[in-house]
């Protein structure tokens, strides 16, 4: 009786070590799968570039076409340096901004931000539906 509840205890055990990892990452967001490797993700100045942004209804109305924001890289160690700067072109839907760079050198996943609120450039523009 009691090593048919330990090859039963040995089979939960085990499924449980194998599904945990896979149920975490299904509600992730697992970054290394948009990235592209080397410096073909930088954009320069006078390219247009991408943006993902979320907040409130007050920071959404309080960017405007022809702002300028600073743009922050975030390095291994949790520093953020300023790596250049964006002009907003408009906005796409609620969710997305199309920015132009304006200086320096600007790679997916860096940060841009204003005020209280920052926003993510992506690597492609968003999907139109």
């Amino acid at each position: 009786m009691i090593t048919k509840i330990h090859k039963l205890a040995a089979v939960v055990l085990l499924a449980t070590a194998v599904a945990a990892p896979a149920t975490a990452l299904a509600v992730a967001y697992y970054p290394l799968y948009h990235l592209q490797s080397g410096d073909e993700t930088a954009a320069e100045v006078g390219q247009t570039i991408y943006l993902f942004f979320s907040g409130t209804d007050e920071e959404r109305r309080s960017l405007h076409e022809g702002d300028t924001l600073a743009v922050s890289r975030i390095d291994r160690s949790c520093d953020a340096a300023v790596v250049g700067k964006i002009r907003i072109l408009g906005l796409l839907g609620e969710t997305y901004l199309k920015a132009e760079v304006i200086e320096g050198r600007i790679r997916t996943g860096d940060l841009a931000r204003k005020d209280t609120f920052s926003c993510l450039v992506i690597p492609a523009e968003p999907c139109q539906r």
